[in-house]
């Protein structure tokens, strides 16, 4: 149950293209946003980030303990992410997933 800062999604660019390319799903309060990409590097299998708005959370004391939270619980579950994907994994060989929770 760990959470290495390769696994966190930072990178402009990479990041565009997640909103940009990616497709997106709602399931209330979040905004999950994923995409496949082929990769041929070391890179970690799973990487994502987590986005809280200043609309709804004026206070940053409020946003950073709203990510703690997420990151926390995703980071306790994504074991079970991994076991669903590994299912499938002769398909998704050389693919890294991209993946972006944006709180609403």
């Amino acid at each position: 149950f760990s959470l290495p800062k390769s696994e966190r999604l930072c990178g402009k660019k990479t990041i565009d293209s997640l909103f940009e390319k990616g497709d997106k799903w709602n399931c209330y309060p979040f905004r999950i946003v994923f995409w496949v990409v082929e990769d041929e590097s070391e890179a970690p299998f799973l990487r994502f980030l987590v986005s809280v708005s200043k609309r709804n959370f004026k206070r940053a004391v409020d946003r950073n303990k709203l990510k703690r939270r997420v990151r926390e619980a995703y980071r306790l579950n994504k074991f079970r992410l991994l076991e669903a994907v590994s299912s499938h994994s002769s398909k998704l060989k050389n693919q890294r997933l991209i993946l972006g929770f944006l709180y609403t």
